[in-house]
């Protein structure tokens, strides 16, 4: 990505995050944000891109018919054509951390957390997850044990026939429930020392502990789960990732260049929609920890989202340090800085994920964000020359006194982001932006920054 004609940005820093902020129209999307998924495309890169708006999709489309991608291109919807078993890629796949049950189970519980708009404190505790998650492990084991289908549908009515409580064990509708049948038919296939372990560990959570839960833990835990059970359980969503045809296709192929455009707008489908993209956004962050690395002949992933406050997640910071050795470019454009304060719930998440993301390009902006930037550059030691003049009419024959001193500055001002070109007839379509990269010495400004220009493309 060129930004003057001797300063460029890498791929190595882009694999360290890119990190785009600008107010609606500032013309991000149509350079930064153009740039970048055109230079991917037409290297071959594998490419997963987010998106947030209606036209999203199309707008990738015509990327990849310009850079004549040779790879996959998928379009993955809730009513699309593609199909993705979510939990039979995970129980089946062959790959390290595959067949892990409890692996799996802390995926879904932090997936089904995600469907649910708000959580109380209690519901961020660790017990909180670590029950939810136990919850989840033993269904999955008496499932895959009794050799049920391990599917959305069939936690739902594991769950929906458990016992609540002691004396619901002598219910006649406990006795002749889906999870009884399960149980009694994990115990009746069980034929190792292993199974009968598991086996007799699983009963012994479903009999007596979780009768025993707390009322309320059990209750908070129970409407997180069938919050999002009630989405994934139904049309269209049920047949893309509950199928059980299976899996039309895997992440390893971004191995080769395929594009996925994870086409599941709030704007268009609503909660189901971010449910549907925050798993695909688990499955390939999942992925990317574990992907085959060849070193330099490894081939480079872009994980694009705009608009990144509707998908993002206190994740995702701790994701973007191991980016970098796994050649990922994580790639996320927002209006403002407030905007990922409020998704995150706090400045300090907000800031973290900022931190994580070490290049950054500002377009223009204003307010709270401008500010936010004029602190980020910091401030840097300026000389100030003085000029005293004496009113005292029998020292005017000494004339002036000079001093100088030092002083604090800042070196962008947070006015100077507001004055920003944003491109389109009027300024003959360029585009204006700051490019702040800490441990670079740009040759056009001796400093870890540098004012920009940039032509809108197409």
């Amino acid at each position: 990505m060129r930004l003057t004609e001797r300063d460029v940005l890498t791929l190595r820093d882009l694999c360290e995050g890119v990190f785009v902020l600008g107010n609606p129209g500032s013309g991000k999307s149509s350079t930064t944000g153009t740039i970048v998924p055109m230079a991917a495309l037409r290297g071959r890169w594998g490419v997963v891109a987010y998106c947030t708006k209606p036209d999203d999709c199309e707008f990738w489309l015509r990327l990849c018919r310009i850079a004549q991608v040779r790879g996959p291109v998928r379009v993955i919807r809730p009513d699309g054509r593609t199909r993705f078993n979510l939990m039979r890629y995970e129980l089946e796949r062959r790959t390290p951390g595959g067949g892990n049950t409890l692996k799996l189970a802390t995926m879904l519980f932090e997936l089904f957390k995600e469907g649910k708009p708000s959580l109380t404190p209690s519901e961020n505790s660790e017990f909180f997850n670590s029950s939810g998650t136990s919850l989840l492990c033993h269904v999955l084991d008496a499932l895959r044990l009794a050799a049920e289908p391990c599917s959305f549908r069939a936690i739902k009515r594991m769950l929906e026939s458990t016992a609540k409580s002691s004396e619901e064990l002598e219910f006649e509708s406990w006795r002749d429930g889906y999870c009884r049948a399960v149980l009694a038919a994990a115990n009746e296939r069980a034929s190792t020392h292993e199974d009968h372990e598991l086996c007799e560990e699983f009963t012994s959570f479903f009999i007596r502990s979780l009768p025993e839960f707390n009322e309320r833990t059990r209750g908070d835990i129970f409407a997180t789960i069938d919050a999002a059970l009630f989405q994934l359980t139904r049309e269209p969503v049920r047949t893309l990732l509950d199928s059980p045809a299976g899996c039309d296709f895997v992440p390893d192929e971004l191995e080769h260049g395929a594009v996925w455009i994870i086409d599941c707008p709030v704007s268009v489908y609503g909660a189901v929609g971010r449910l549907v993209t925050m798993t695909f956004k688990r499955i390939v962050k999942d992925y990317f920890a574990r992907r085959p690395l060849r070193g330099d002949a490894t081939r480079p992933i872009l994980h694009f989202c705009d608009e990144c406050q509707t998908y993002v997640s206190r994740h995702d910071a701790e994701f973007q340090q191991v980016c970098r050795s796994n050649r990922i470019v994580g790639m996320s454009l927002t209006q403002s800085i407030d905007n990922l304060v409020v998704a995150l719930g706090s400045e300090p998440h907000a800031n973290s994920l900022a931190n994580a993301l070490s290049t950054h390009v500002y377009h223009c902006t204003s307010g709270h964000t401008a500010e936010w930037v004029q602190r980020r550059i910091a401030d840097a030691w300026r000389s100030m020359e003085s000029v005293s003049i004496s009113s005292d009419g029998a020292a005017q024959h000494r004339g002036p006194s000079v001093s100088l001193s030092e002083h604090l500055h800042p070196q962008v001002l947070a006015s100077e982001l507001t004055r920003l070109r944003t491109g389109g007839p009027l300024n003959g379509n360029l585009v204006d932006a700051i490019c702040l990269k800490p441990g670079r010495r740009f040759h056009a400004s001796g400093g870890p920054f540098v004012r920009v220009c940039f032509q809108q493309q197409g």
